[in-house]
């Protein structure tokens, strides 16, 4: 297991770990509506998020999950911003390689892997 260590930076999340990605590597998704649920999960399902086992779930008030990419990935909207909730707020690989950040404001999912 990677080293992770992350720190808020203006309502967004820097990760220093093993990454092959350089920083500036950012990407960005809206989330916002139903038609987007089913979408955005066909192209979760297709990223290079599946190449990890297990992800840790980082949310606001509650405590750290992990759980299977594939359990995430089937429920994502269920667990997040997109449900209504606000509840998770960063995704990140068990390894750190890669992370997603939910800005429920403006429903953009923000990562540092190609989903689109």
């Amino acid at each position: 297991m990677g080293f992770l260590s992350w720190e808020p930076r203006n309502n967004s999340v820097s990760l220093s770990s093993g990454c092959t990605g350089t920083p500036d590597d950012h990407y960005e998704v809206y989330f916002g509506g139903e038609e987007s649920e089913d979408e955005i999960r066909a192209l979760l399902s297709v990223s290079d998020l599946l190449n990890c086992g297990r992800l840790v779930v980082l949310t606001s008030g509650e405590p750290v999950m992990l759980t299977k990419t594939e359990v995430f990935v089937e429920n994502w909207s269920s667990l997040g911003p997109a449900a209504g909730i606000c509840n998770v707020e960063v995704v990140l690989s068990e390894d750190g390689r890669y992370f997603m950040e939910f800005e429920d404001i403006s429903f953009v999912l923000y990562s540092n892997f190609k989903i689109r």
